[in-house]
């Protein structure tokens, strides 16, 4: 069985791009670029394709040499490019996918949390109301310190020391400033705070 010798890109021509010359300083092209130009009647013609190496087919070419070198036959590389945009296709279809799942996900979270928020408030609505209830069955009588004291207990009221009136309606003006001012917590607020 005859042995394949392993294909080897090989360094076989000179080739310099015309747009390139323009570039080369005026003090050298008569000494380079004419000389080069009084070769061609002497050498052998030839046509070529340039394929330069930034360009997409580049690599594709090789191929399809190295291939033929190697006595296989030439791959479809349209069929290839058709297969590849193909699973490129599925491929961002997942990345879509992803992007719902993981929407989906932060959604499912967010309403979680907010499932969660709501059986606070109401575990401390709840405890705050049993209190209430609890004293007045006792035959106790709450005025409106104990209720503050309650509340606060249960997260219901929250405690801010106050420099300065907090609006029109500051009842804590009567008392004087700086004052220990019982204000309403999410639990209660009129519009409630997300946690």
């Amino acid at each position: 069985m005859e042995s394949v010798k392993k294909f080897e890109r090989e360094n076989r021509y000179i080739v310099i791009k015309r747009s390139d010359l323009k570039k080369v300083p005026v003090t050298y092209r008569s000494t380079m670029i004419t000389p080069m130009f009084n070769l061609l009647p002497h050498l052998p013609r030839r046509e070529c394709v340039v394929v330069e190496s930034d360009w997409p087919e580049y690599e594709i070419v090789w191929a399809m040499i190295e291939h033929r070198m190697g006595g296989k036959p030439v791959p479809d590389f349209d069929r290839i490019k058709a297969e590849n945009q193909a699973l490129q296709l599925l491929l961002n279809d997942r990345d879509d996918l992803d992007d719902q799942l993981t929407s989906l996900e932060q959604r499912r979270y967010a309403e979680q949390q907010a499932r969660e928020a709501a059986e606070r408030r109401v575990e401390a609505l709840c405890a705050f109301a049993n209190e209430m209830v609890d004293a007045v069955f006792e035959g106790g009588s709450l005025d409106g310190a104990d209720i503050q004291d309650i509340a606060v207990k249960h997260g219901v009221l929250r405690i801010e020391t106050r420099e300065d009136e907090c609006g029109e309606r500051c009842a804590c003006r009567e008392y004087g400033f700086p004052a220990e001012c019982y204000r309403r917590t999410e639990l209660i607020a009129l519009n409630p705070i997300k946690q």
